[in-house]
């Protein structure tokens, strides 16, 4: 019994630690690397709380506090996790478990470190916003 309460015990403490309340507040230098990646791109509708998982092709980190989908053709999804997602950073992958045909607001992603395969925290999505590219 003494076996099972150290591991139990040591998983509450790891939760309450990772545990945020509220909104985190991006730096200066998070939303100018989003500007930047969002620079030839222009809002394309309504927020959607859920976008189809065959719609992206890919993923990728965009500064502290965002997260983008690419989309099939011309069209990007930046997802802004209400708690941030300050532990991922460059050269890490973002793991999504599910056997739903969508990705929705409020799923959780876990964060992998790509060179090890050690999973070092998780984000809960936000919201979707919709991009285009822009024509040149």
């Amino acid at each position: 019994m003494r076996h099972m309460i150290i591991p139990l015990a040591l998983g509450v403490c790891v939760l309450a630690g990772c545990a945020r309340h509220g909104p985190v507040e991006t730096t200066a230098e998070g939303e100018a690397q989003l500007g930047a990646q969002l620079a030839n791109y222009e809002p394309n509708g309504a927020t959607r709380h859920c976008v189809n998982q065959r719609d992206i092709r890919s993923k990728r980190y965009a500064g502290d506090g965002a997260i983008i989908f690419e989309g099939r053709g011309s069209n990007i999804y930046v997802n802004r996790p209400p708690r941030g997602c300050p532990e991922l950073r460059f050269g890490d992958a973002l793991v999504h478990r599910t056997t739903m045909t969508q990705l929705c607001g409020g799923e959780i992603y876990q964060i992998v470190d790509f060179r090890t395969g050690i999973e070092r925290g998780s984000c809960i999505l936000g919201e979707f916003e919709p991009y285009r590219r822009l024509r040149s």
